[in-house]
């Protein structure tokens, strides 16, 4: 009797501690693709709390100390298509980039990896009746290149709320090129930007609104030994500068 009584004390006892301990397991289970989505990623309010920022289409947050400069994507915008248009705010002719002149108009997607945000160019060169046996292939042999990718700075506790760093889109080459090589057999003569000097380019410049995000960078060559000295509007060939007007806009 007394054996009886201890066993059921024994069943019970387990049949009351193994939800908890299933319950325990499930709350603490992560799998190896999440981890890997979240290692190593900060809290979003510990590095926007140095930063100052400017709420429109992508909010965009720069720190008060170093000029660093970031861009929040949230969920809802990723997948989705986005225009970018530039256009050269102040520049030289020497370079082929002037004042008023249109740069490339690209439509564009953020996408997530893993930690990383990516910006992928959409190819708008062809168009495919949706109802023809065509379409199936539409995708096929078509280029839509991956040109920027960022690892995410910060985020929220639900990830729906990435921030990534910014110089990449508005700093560097990423939606369209700026300099352009020499034509074969020009070498001698053609005017050599240089090298992008990332240390001294910059954001002049952030205008934000519900619609579109627009931001003036100010990008910088170094050429130690230019072979052509350019003409009179460059007064010193060694440094150049080129601003140029970004937008981001919703369609």
């Amino acid at each position: 009797m007394k054996r009886t009584l201890r066993t059921n004390a024994l069943l019970l006892s387990l049949m009351l501690t193994m939800p908890l301990l299933a319950a325990s397991g499930k709350k603490d289970k992560k799998g190896p693709e999440e981890k890997k989505k979240t290692e190593g990623i900060k809290d979003l309010g510990e590095v926007t709390k140095k930063c100052s920022a400017r709420a429109g289409l992508f909010t965009l947050y720069q720190d008060t100390a170093n000029g660093e400069l970031y861009i929040l994507v949230k969920k809802s915008q990723l997948d989705q298509d986005f225009l970018h248009f530039s256009q050269v705010a102040d520049g030289v002719v020497d370079a082929g980039a002037f004042r008023g002149g249109y740069g490339d108009s690209r439509i564009f997607r953020f996408e997530r990896y893993f930690d990383r945000v990516e910006v992928r160019l959409k190819n708008t060169r062809y168009q495919f009746d949706p109802e023809s046996p065509l379409s199936k292939a539409s995708s096929a042999n078509i280029n839509e290149p991956v040109v920027v990718a960022e690892k995410i700075a910060a985020a929220n506790k639900a990830q729906d709320s990435l921030l990534v760093r910014a110089e990449s889109l508005f700093l560097d080459e990423g939606f369209e090129q700026l300099k352009w090589p020499a034509p074969k057999g020009a070498e001698d003569w053609w005017f050599d930007l240089g090298k992008l000097d990332k240390e001294r380019s910059k954001v002049l410049d952030i205008r934000n609104y519900p619609m579109n995000t627009d931001v003036v960078s100010e990008y910088v060559w170094t050429n130690s030994y230019p072979r052509n000295r350019g003409s009179e509007a460059v007064t010193d060939p060694r440094s150049v500068a080129i601003r140029m007007h970004h937008s981001l806009i919703q369609l």
